[in-house]
């Protein structure tokens, strides 16, 4: 709906104008309280501290979202939506970054920040993979292992750079893979923010959106057909059938262009029950 309205934005405010101007006409006596009704939607911006305070909170999410709705809808045209840059796309790319540019066509894209580590990803000797991911600003201990596993395979025309909340690869072909972590607060997908919300509440969203069901092996979740991995979101418990959240600040999510050459046997890893 909200991009049909996008396609015809004038059509859209000449309807919204005619519908209070005849309403104003017919009905003046009751439909001069709908603009009184929507009096609390002028002080919205008083309003910030208070979503800070509460981003992760899931009902005062839903009531930040119908209160943005509400403003969106009566203002007539679309308010800036800072989600779009940090949509998820499966197999597509992120927001306007898309899988296949490269390093340049992304560097213009500012609103993803500047290069804070980019180094071409020859096969790293294990002494140096520590240095290689400090170098990127990279510290947790998970992710440490998948980027140095990564490093010590890859091939030698690979390059890979970090940026805000993100760590982003490419080949001769261009961007084929991009990891965020919890730093990309922003990051989306569907209308649900990956790092906001509980995760396996995001886990069962992302099965549902994509028509996929889950594997999983120990803290890594795979969406295999969509090219999807996530890690720390839920680990496998003690009992091996059930699932408990993994460690927040070492969340991260990566998704493709292409399938992995590298990892886990694929044999260790079982549907989810969800």
């Amino acid at each position: 709906m909200k991009n049909l309205i996008q396609r015809h934005l004038l059509v859209f405010r000449l309807f919204l104008v005619g519908l209070t101007t005849l309403g104003l006409y017919l009905y003046s006596d009751v439909f001069i309280f709908i603009p009184l009704m929507l009096v609390p939607a002028i002080p919205g911006a008083l309003f910030s501290p208070w979503r800070e305070k509460y981003k992760n909170d899931v009902r005062a999410q839903s009531a930040i979202d119908w209160y943005d709705g509400v403003v969106w809808i009566w203002r007539g045209f679309p308010a800036k939506d800072d989600s779009l840059p940090w949509a998820l796309k499966p197999r597509m790319g992120l927001g306007d970054m898309c899988f296949g540019m490269d390093h340049a066509a992304v560097n213009a894209l500012a609103v993803y920040g500047p290069t804070t580590g980019p180094r071409d990803s020859n096969p790293l000797p294990k002494d140096d993979a520590a240095s290689f991911l400090k170098d990127l600003g990279i510290q947790d201990s998970n992710l440490k292992g998948a980027l140095a596993k990564h490093a010590a395979f890859a091939r030698p025309d690979v390059l890979t750079e970090a940026r805000a909340g993100l760590v982003l690869t490419y080949d001769n072909a261009g961007l084929f893979e991009i990891l965020a972590d919890v730093k990309a607060e922003g990051l989306n997908y569907d209308g649900r923010h990956i790092f906001r919300e509980p995760p396996m509440e995001i886990i069962k969203h992302l099965a549902a959106s994509l028509g996929e069901q889950p594997t999983i092996f120990d803290n890594e979740v795979v969406f295999a057909s969509n090219l999807i991995f996530l890690f720390e979101f839920v680990t496998v418990a003690n009992d091996g059938r059930s699932y408990k959240e993994g460690t927040s600040s070492e969340r991260s999510i990566i998704w493709r262009s292409k399938p992995r050459l590298i990892g886990e046997d694929l044999s260790k890893y079982r549907l989810m029950d969800i």
